[in-house]
């Protein structure tokens, strides 16, 4: 009984490790993974898998519906410890935190990258281990019992819904810590005195207890103590003489059924002649029925584990490819080509087939695009064949996966390429490129395959194929971009460079204006008659020094943009550069009713930098200072030594300023703050541009 509960315990736990390898853990499907374990329960009636993590917050329970809220285990003492150790466990008896019943759990870790993130278990009620007992049919007044490692009930033939969950008595306990089989005599929690007999598992330190009531007990053994009595009294001389002759005839029975029972208890077979004790005879056919049980048990279990071998096998080849596929996906350096090589290379390794194929389909033209094969193959990327000739069009005609293990046995024999190439072996998946069909990725050997492709070769070309089609448009996506990159710097090189080379051209006209408004306006040839003439003149002067101001500025953003701007430095000194700029705009302050202050120390020493970039960037600071300080303002220009022995050059006004989510904004050409002021100052937008690109 104890060997019978050892083996339900370790089929759970076996069971529970393949379900821990599930790739719906390792991709975080848990609702997958749901579903997955409720189709494993179906070998398991009764019993509950349970998924948590290092808190104890259940996150699957079979149980109840997923997505329903779940509380925390009940033994968060379990949890911890598969978190700290990474080895299976079972638990002692506890209360289920959803179902309420007696159970115990058979807990084991669930690995990823080595370290343990869930705790995967099977919660078992007490009465399912309850049937193990009743499957041993004891005698209705018999008393069958299982106890945990702390002695505690949890599964009992009689009374269960009474008992279990109670301490056992403690001289049972006692005596099972004491020694792993062996009697005690007890009294029942029925208050009735039993013999009991005891076995501990070596395996998990529970134990299978069965109870003979003492009344029966000593009332078997009184009946046969006065039977045996009477019968030596009556039969004493007959006795005599009969022990003689029975004795050897029972004794050569019994000892013939010493080698058979040492055969069974080998698991060796069993086979023996009739024997001449009825009894013996009986038991020597039990023996041989035993030996044949067993043979077939052992078969059935080497069956059921080559099973389990191949499909852990199985699911664990699917999941390093997986796992390999996704390392490759995820170098971030790794140029698009050379990862379609990586992937042909293992598609092929994992299907265990000797070519893989990315091929582009245009009409009827089948391209190699990439491929992976043998050099004595001769199949090289470029080579082209027509689509007719492929088994590719099966694909195409599909619209999925195909699979053909056996070429020759099966109803494509006939197929062109089977009798051109003779690739007796191929399973391929069309490849979709912005929703349009790219071609296939298709493997392939002139051998047959050594198995039939299962499901999980089917959905490893699927996922393959949607990778591949991804991977293409990231890298078409990649090449539009930078030709769009490249013809947007060409057409502003190409704008920079007309701008640059029309300055000569600008400016020259804008002179020529300039000079002979000039000469009308100061009437160098004598008067011209009317007065009217020379206001025209002075006003056709004043529009070209405008005109030229701004192209000037344009100009010299233009130079910033293309880097042309010359800077030609050469000690400077300040406070003449200030002098020169408020002797320039010191009309315009007066005329604008501004106060305008020059601060800077005789003692500062002698800047290094281009004089007229300096002047040009504190003039146009300037001029925005006046423009928008209105009357009765104040405007100052300083310099100060930094404190890393340069200077600082400051312009400051009681104007209006900026608003610091639009310094950014104005700092762009022709770019202005839309208010009263702006608008009545009037200006291109050019000055700050201009400033900031002279800085830089």
């Amino acid at each position: 009984m104890t060997h019978a509960l050892d083996l339900q315990l370790a089929l759970i736990q076996t069971t529970l490790q393949i379900l821990a390898s599930s790739p719906h853990l390792s991709a975080g499907n848990l609702a997958a993974f749901h579903a997955q374990a409720r189709e494993v329960l179906k070998d398991f009636p009764g019993i509950d898998i349970i998924l948590a993590d290092s808190t104890a917050q259940q996150m699957v329970n079979s149980y109840r519906p997923f997505g329903q809220p779940l509380p925390r285990r009940n033994t968060p003492e379990t949890v911890r410890r598969i978190f700290e150790t990474g080895q299976p466990l079972i638990s002692d008896l506890f209360y289920g935190a959803v179902t309420k019943r007696p159970m115990v759990s058979i807990d084991v870790p669930v690995f990823r990258n080595g370290k343990v993130v869930y705790d995967l278990a099977m919660a078992i009620p007490a009465l399912e281990l309850g049937k193990i007992l009743h499957r041993q049919h004891l005698d209705p007044d018999w008393l069958g019992a299982i106890l945990d490692r702390s002695g505690t009930v949890v599964a009992r033939t009689l009374s269960p819904e009474k008992f279990v969950g109670r301490l056992a008595r403690p001289n049972l306990i006692a005596r099972i810590n004491q020694a792993p089989e062996g009697l005690a005599y007890v009294t029942t929690f029925e208050g009735a005195p039993e013999v009991m007999a005891f076995s501990k598992s070596a395996d998990n330190g529970w134990a299978v207890v069965v109870g003979v009531p003492e009344a029966s007990f000593l009332a078997d053994i009184r009946h046969w103590l006065w039977l045996s009595i009477a019968l030596a009294l009556g039969l004493a001389l007959i006795g005599v003489g009969l022990a003689v002759m029975v004795g050897h005839g029972i004794a050569r029975s019994i000892r013939s059924l010493i080698g058979p029972a040492r055969s069974l208890g080998s698991g060796e077979s069993v086979a023996l002649e009739p024997l001449p004790l009825r009894e013996a005879n009986e038991v020597a056919q039990e023996l041989v029925r035993a030996s044949a049980l067993l043979h077939q048990r052992a078969e059935e279990r080497d069956l059921a584990e080559r099973a389990l071998v191949e499909r852990t096998r199985m699911l664990q080849r699917h999941y390093e490819n997986l796992r390999a596929l996704n390392d490759i996906a995820a170098q971030p350096n790794t140029k698009v080509q050379e990862l379609l090589s990586q992937v042909l290379r293992l598609g092929a390794y994992h299907l265990g087939l000797t070519m893989g194929i990315l091929s582009h389909i245009d009409g009827q033209r089948y391209t190699v695009e990439h491929h992976f094969a043998p050099a004595e193959v001769g199949l090289s990327d470029g080579t082209t064949f027509d689509l007719g000739t492929t088994y590719c069009a099966l694909t195409l005609a599909s619209g999925d996966v195909v699979a053909i293990s056996h070429m020759a046995q099966s109803p494509y024999a006939g197929h062109p390429c089977y009798r051109t190439f003779g690739l007796e072996c191929y399973i391929g998946a069309q490849v979709m490129v912005r929703g349009q069909v790219y071609g296939t990725v298709n493997f392939t050997s002139p051998t047959p395959c050594p198995r039939a492709f299962d499901e999980g070769d089917l959905e490893f070309m699927r996922l393959l194929s949607r990778w591949i089609g991804t991977e293409l448009e990231r890298e078409l996506a990649d090449h539009e971009i930078h030709l769009a990159k490249w013809e947007a710097e060409q057409a502003n090189r190409a704008k920079t460079e007309f701008l640059a080379m029309m300055s000569h051209e600008i400016r020259t006209p804008l002179t020529s204006i300039l000079g002979f408004s000039e000469i009308i306006r100061d009437q160098f040839f004598g008067p011209v008659g009317n007065n009217i003439y020379t206001e025209y003149a002075g006003d056709i002067n004043a529009s070209g020094k405008h005109l030229l101001e701004v192209i000037n500025d344009i100009l010299d953003i233009v130079k910033i943009e293309a880097r042309k701007m010359t800077i030609i430095p050469e000690p400077v000194e300040v406070s003449s550069l200030f002098t020169a700029c408020h002797r320039l705009l010191q009309e315009r302050a007066i005329r604008g009713g501004l106060t305008f202050s020059i601060r800077a120390d005789p003692a500062l020493p002698l800047l290094w930098a281009d004089p007229r970039a300096v002047k040009q960037i504190i003039f146009n600071l300037l001029s925005n200072a006046i423009k928008f300080t209105p009357s009765g303002g104040r405007i100052t220009v300083s310099a100060e030594q930094a404190d890393d022995h340069g200077i600082i050059l400051t312009v400051t006004d009681t104007g209006i300023g900026i608003a610091a989510d639009q310094i950014e904004h104005v700092m762009q050409p022709f770019e202005q703050i839309d208010n009263r002021f702006s608008r009545a100052g009037g200006g291109t937008g050019l000055g700050l541009p201009l400033v900031k690109g002279l800085v830089e």
